[in-house]
């Protein structure tokens, strides 16, 4: 590495463990809930039950991690650690979380949280170390900004592979019979992570050592004063995470009920992924001309477009893809910025604290953000229970509107509050660069 810039080998690493972890995240996110209803036949309302208790914990065990990662000592650094064994321990636990016991209803339900809560904690253990690596890997804005795409483009190539070969791994493992095809299926994908987090561990390298200082975790929260970047950005994330991830694991509905073709299914996810993978391309240079503030607003306004399109489509379908298209647009111009400007926030925040937390800041966000997801399942469990959706049987007119409204009000509600959250956001790149400068002179002063 050379001013701050990271070779290729090394950001296609990074770019590894994305893969590796939203290969399991997206099939969960995507498909979950479908096989605890319909596959599972676990009641909507349990389903929502499960999720919620998901996100609960949730809450608790991200800052624990951030804290206990950013005192970690090993060869490997602090973060990669947490990221190989965590991510071994998620790849295995969420086969189990696709696999339908021989018990009754109640058992099942046990049965599937158990297993939903242990991926949870897998998930937090290995999910927050790995964002808190971008911090560690260099100090530049903009080669953050480089890391944060190479990541998001993991995220990419993941859905698209979900997309067009879950429901096919799915046939051709079951032969026929769907609930035998989803274990198999999920050991697959558990493989292929394994390998992916193998590689990014490998190639690549911490080489900003956090500052060895005891914090608390009840300390730590002292670098959220007067940290408006850090607070705007974690709302946004919980607010928007819930709106898309609920998308990822309604589309299925959507398209076996109000298109009546459950086969879109995977072509809808790959597009949003293929789309999104496109964006990576002209990401940077929007950042760069219009800064991250501008960035996320634009990623905001395009979800509020695509919330309006998914209501107004019905069976139109150059409506529907063009539904799509802005989705994917949104997946890379919201999400890629706001993973940018995360780890700007940890300085800012020493800047006005004096407290340098990275594991804990960058762990809050990913806690904000998996809360996000794991409300967009409760959230959707009880709109399946509250417009008499019938697993068993045909859905009613009204049940296909209530699906069909769904599919965009979460994002048209999402979108509007968060242009109303980032017009008060006030880090801009020089901002940054002053408060990086101010830093320096304090530690030379040391």
């Amino acid at each position: 590495m050379e001013n701050g810039k990271i070779n290729l080998k090394e950001k296609l690493c990074y770019t590894s463990g994305n893969l590796s972890q939203c290969l399991i995240n997206n099939t969960i996110s995507s498909f979950l809930l479908f096989f605890f209803t319909d596959i599972s036949k676990i009641p909507a309302a349990s389903a929502s039950l499960i999720f919620m208790i998901g996100t609960i914990l949730n809450i608790f065990i991200g800052p624990v991690i951030g804290t206990l990662s950013d005192r970690t000592r090993t060869k490997l650094g602090c973060y990669r650690p947490w990221v190989m064994y965590g991510g071994f321990a998620v790849s295995i636990i969420s086969a189990l979380c696709f696999l339908v016991p021989p018990f009754e209803t109640a058992g099942r339900v046990v049965w599937a949280g158990i297993a939903y809560v242990c991926w949870i904690i897998a998930f937090s253990a290995a999910y927050t170390p790995y964002g808190v690596m971008n911090n560690v890997m260099t100090e530049d804005t903009i080669e953050r900004g480089t890391l944060a795409t190479f990541r998001e483009t993991g995220s990419d190539i993941a859905g698209m592979v979900v997309g067009s070969l879950t429901l096919a791994l799915i046939g051709f493992f079951g032969q026929g019979d769907s609930t035998k095809g989803y274990t198999p299926m999920m050991l697959t994908y558990a493989v292929c992570s394994i390998i992916f987090i193998l590689i990014c561990v490998k190639g690549t390298k911490e080489r900003i050592l956090p500052v060895e200082e005891k914090f608390s975790v009840s300390k730590s929260f002292g670098t959220l004063k007067g940290n408006r970047p850090a607070i705007i950005i974690y709302i946004a994330m919980i607010i928007m995470n819930l709106a898309v991830m609920m998308q990822f694991s309604w589309v299925m509905y959507y398209c076996t009920y109000c298109l009546g073709q459950g086969e879109l299914t995977g072509s809808f996810i790959s597009m949003w992924c293929f789309v999104a993978f496109l964006c990576k391309f002209i990401i940077m240079p929007i950042i760069k001309s219009m800064g991250k503030r501008n960035a996320m607003l634009l990623g905001s306004a395009a979800y509020l477009i695509d919330g309006v399109l998914f209501i107004i489509a019905k069976d139109n379908m150059v409506l529907n893809y063009g539904a799509v298209i802005f989705f994917g647009i949104g997946l890379t111009v919201f999400f890629t910025t706001i993973w940018g400007a995360l780890p700007d926030v940890v300085e800012y925040g020493e800047y006005v604290s004096g407290i340098r937390a990275p594991g804990f800041l960058y762990s809050v966000g990913a806690m904000f953000n998996k809360v996000g997801n794991g409300l967009s399942g409760v959230v959707a469990g009880l709109v399946l229970t509250f417009i008499g959706y019938n697993a068993a049987g045909e859905q009613t007119a009204g049940t296909i509107t209530g699906i069909r409204m769904a599919a965009g009000i979460p994002l048209i509600i999402a979108g509007i509050i968060c242009i109303a959250l980032f017009m008060f956001y006030n880090l801009s790149t020089k901002e940054y660069n002053d408060v990086i400068t101010e830093l320096n002179k304090r530690r030379e002063n040391e």
